[in-house]
């Protein structure tokens, strides 16, 4: 998986829609880390779906927790 998202990290950065100021690889490492952490803060606490929880997470590893 990590390979994988490797790969279309560094797409995604050669077609200028992401910054290419870190590695793929470690941009990979830190995706798959926001994930985890979000289903283990899933499973301590289900007030939120899991489906809605990981949506979350994944729209703040991509845009921040700032306002909009």
């Amino acid at each position: 998986m990590r390979r994988e998202l490797a790969a279309r990290f560094r797409a995604a950065t050669d077609r200028g829609e992401i910054e290419g100021r870190m590695p793929a690889e470690i941009l990979s490492d830190l995706y798959l880390g926001h994930i985890l952490a979000a289903l283990l803060a899933w499973y301590g606490n289900r007030s939120l779906g899991l489906r809605t929880t990981l949506d979350v997470v994944a729209e703040l590893f991509w845009n921040g927790a700032r306002a909009r």
